[in-house]
């Protein structure tokens, strides 16, 4: 049914077996207003190369970086798992190119080399960017898992998130949280 109205959905909706079965429908249905894919498209016209796979990686740190939030459970991802990440990408790529979305852009100017960060900072923009991308890397969170899946490529996701043994991961089942052919590393 389609009202031509907003739609908004409250709760943790993170669950790839909600929306597996409805997949094509949700990117049909699941569009972006002109403003941010015109932005997106703009932002990728000066800074994208001919012949290059386009992987996001998205980087979550503002809260994550919070005692409480880490005494809860969530883990502030470092470098060492996004070079990993990037590295996978150029061994199953000979030519690829990165673009990072963060909440964090000081950060990831200073500690992620070789890549494009986004401008952005309206996060409609930046989730349009997401999805402009093939393929994808996220640390944690709900914004970067529906940029992942909503872009439908290859996924590298945190496998260490949440921490184990935390209470946040006793609310949460990993296999209902991340797709089986989203790839796990740490």
């Amino acid at each position: 049914m389609n009202t031509g109205s907003n739609v908004s959905l409250h709760g943790y909706l993170q669950s790839w077996k909600y929306f597996y079965e409805a997949y094509d429908v949700i990117k049909t249905v699941f569009k972006f207003k002109q403003k941010y894919l015109d932005k997106a498209r703009n932002f990728l016209s000066r800074v994208s190369l001919n012949g290059y796979k386009r992987v996001c990686i998205h980087v979550r740190r503002g809260d994550t970086t919070i005692t409480a939030k880490q005494k809860e459970g969530y883990v502030n991802v470092g470098i060492d798992f996004i070079e990993k990440a990037m590295f996978f990408y150029r061994k199953k790529y000979s030519k690829v190119q990165f673009i990072v979305v963060s909440d964090d852009k000081a950060w990831c100017r200073m500690h992620i080399k070789g890549a494009n960060i986004s401008t952005f900072t309206d996060p409609g923009e930046d989730l349009a960017l997401m999805t402009l991308c093939e393929d994808f890397v996220i640390t944690t969170g709900t914004f970067g898992w529906w940029g992942a899946w909503l872009s439908g490529g290859t996924t590298v996701y945190y496998n260490k998130h949440p921490r184990p043994g935390s209470a946040l991961a006793s609310r949460m089942t990993k296999e209902d949280f991340y797709p089986p052919n989203w790839i796990g590393l740490s």
